[in-house]
């Protein structure tokens, strides 16, 4: 995780091509609330230069940072905590490098509100994405931190 000259957190993705660089910037929300993982920027040169790339998630409900990954096959996925209905953690997946990304992935959707989220992802050699986060469900009165194993 990196800050832009602005101080804005911002997590990026380093692609197989040399010098591209993909970077998720945290963005303010306009309600006063936890600033949304909307912009998302690119670089062909090793992160001279930087141009607006798309929105991958609108609305993730009172935000918080999500984890962008460049997957082995060049696709990028970002993973997210939703703080509203329903409340839950998800993946959105784009084959283009970040100019459009499919509908929302499920990882899992069973929160009781909307205190989750903050995930790292790591990808692993046979391809399945291990993505941690904090979370809360009927199991416990407490937050935890929690793993799910997916391939996306």
């Amino acid at each position: 995780m990196d800050r832009t000259r602005d101080r804005r957190l911002a997590h990026h993705a380093n692609h197989g091509e040399a010098g591209r660089r993909t970077l998720l910037q945290r963005h303010p929300d306009p309600r006063g609330r936890a600033a949304q993982p909307r912009g998302l920027h690119t670089s062909s040169d090793g992160g001279r230069t930087w141009a607006a790339a798309g929105t991958p998630v609108a609305d993730t409900g009172r935000g918080n940072p999500g984890a962008l990954l460049a997957l082995a096959d060049g696709r990028l996925a970002l993973i997210y905590g939703q703080r509203k209905a329903p409340y839950g953690m998800y993946a959105v997946m784009s084959e283009d490098q970040g100019r459009t990304w499919a509908p929302p992935v499920t990882l899992r959707d069973d929160a009781v509100d909307w205190d989750l989220g903050y995930p790292r992802a790591v990808l692993r050699a046979d391809g399945v994405i291990v993505t941690a986060y904090y979370y809360n469900d009927r199991t416990s009165p407490e937050r935890y931190i929690a793993a799910t194993l997916w391939k996306p």
